[in-house]
């Protein structure tokens, strides 16, 4: 009860500086499908480009929020100096995880032809996402069925960083996250599809970075151990980054730290010093 006091003080604690967020780098808008939710954003940097792109995917439980709702994200990547397209989906309970899967996949291959189309070129493309975002994000890196039936490739993508990531579902999870899968998974034959850590195998070579927190409050510390522990041991590099302040509850790292300055935060520093490194 405590943490969850705790997680809500610090979403609610968020909302003002959000709202003061100036809009520096204004997104290009590219639908992909007839849905409203079903569209990216492209954040081009305005600063000296390393010819980065990050993905990124957002959060809020896979029922709420959209791309436009998370600017200062792809303002905070694209003024860092990296190209940013944050990609929207479909939202439960209307929708469920077949369909959530398909916007990701279906989404992130319209992203890379709009960048062919656009003319741009990158050197690194790494996924990023925060809570249900990471889990999404690991999906994409991970499935490897589904990266062939949309005909992703996956050694085009250089890192996966998952925040605050549910990526174990067969562990004990808060009644909040179990509430919000019931939702996810409602109708699926097979919850394994979709449970990140069921989807690593021997070969897969996509870099993994894991930012959590025991302090998160909603997703257990266990499951990012345990994620990361199963694919080092298949030989997939991965690093655990673990957030030491106790105030830095699930939404807060997850989403609020993309408010700070990369020298205010260390998260955000090993974050972008690991995209920098790959």
């Amino acid at each position: 009860m405590h943490e969850n006091l705790r997680e809500f003080s610090s979403y609610i604690s968020s909302m003002i500086p959000i709202m003061r967020v100036r809009m520096i780098v204004a997104p290009t808008r590219v639908n992909y499908g007839d849905n409203k939710a079903q569209y990216f954003l492209h954040y081009a940097t305005p600063i000296s480009s390393e010819h980065i792109l990050v993905v990124y995917i957002h959060g809020d439980g896979w029922n709420s929020g959209a791309p436009s709702d998370f600017h200062f994200i792809g303002q905070n990547i694209a003024l860092q100096g990296y190209d940013c397209i944050m990609l929207g989906y479909r939202k439960t309970p209307k929708f469920r995880f077949d369909d959530i899967r398909d916007d990701i996949f279906c989404g992130y291959k319209a992203a890379l032809d709009y960048v062919v189309e656009q003319n741009l070129h990158y050197n690194k493309i790494v996924i990023m996402g925060s809570s249900a975002g990471a889990h999404l994000g690991a999906l994409l890196c991970c499935d490897t069925s589904s990266q062939k039936k949309y005909g992703i490739a996956a050694d085009n993508i250089s890192g996966l960083i998952s925040i605050a990531g549910p990526l174990c579902f067969g562990l004990q999870q808060t009644g909040t996250l179990n509430r919000w899968t019931r939702d996810l998974f409602y109708g699926t034959r097979n919850r394994a599809e979709g449970d990140p850590i069921m989807l690593l195998s021997q070969g897969q070579r996509i870099p993994i970075l894991i930012v959590h927190s025991r302090h998160d409050g909603l997703i257990g510390f266990e499951q990012a151990q345990t994620f990361c522990s199963k694919a080092a041991g298949l030989g997939i590099p991965a690093e655990m980054y673990e957030v030491s302040n106790a105030n830095e509850t699930h939404y807060a790292y997850s989403v609020g730290l993309f408010l700070k300055e990369r020298g205010e935060s260390e998260i955000l520093e090993k974050m972008y010093s690991w995209i920098d490194e790959l």
